[in-house]
């Protein structure tokens, strides 16, 4: 499946949320314990800032099909050039090797920030990340 890369923003709430809600009714994927409201959005936009995150679109249908981002590490100096990965397909995308182009995406705009380390926090139970 051919995916384009369109900068997050606020135009992405609705798709986003429902993606990640999806992953907290009906895995172990998001470590939420409740869905969000599409309300907490900018809280999760604010984490990327300064980060590349994007919303992965459809390139033929034009939806939101996942979305992903670099966020810091820890606030500390020592970790600067370290980022936590976060990436979500919707479920009727899993298995096209979205997850890999955005791992892709991601890992070559790391290493034009000089970032050299990149943590994914992943449950044990979610073996397609593994």
């Amino acid at each position: 499946m051919q995916v384009r890369y369109e900068k997050l923003g606020r135009e992405n709430a609705r798709p986003v949320m429902e993606i990640f809600n999806d992953y907290i009714e009906h895995g172990t994927a998001a470590f939420a314990d409740a869905p969000l409201p599409e309300a907490s959005f900018p809280m999760l936009l604010e984490k990327t800032a300064g980060y590349p995150a994007y919303a992965v679109v459809d390139a033929s249908a034009g939806n939101v099909v996942g979305f992903c981002w670099l966020s810091a590490y820890a606030p500390v100096a020592s970790f600067r050039k370290t980022a936590k990965i976060t990436s979500f397909i919707a479920r009727n995308h899993v298995g096209k090797g979205i997850g890999k182009q955005c791992l892709d995406q991601l890992e070559a705009d790391a290493r034009q920030m000089g970032i050299e380390n990149i943590i994914a926090e992943i449950s044990s139970e979610n073996r397609g990340s593994l």
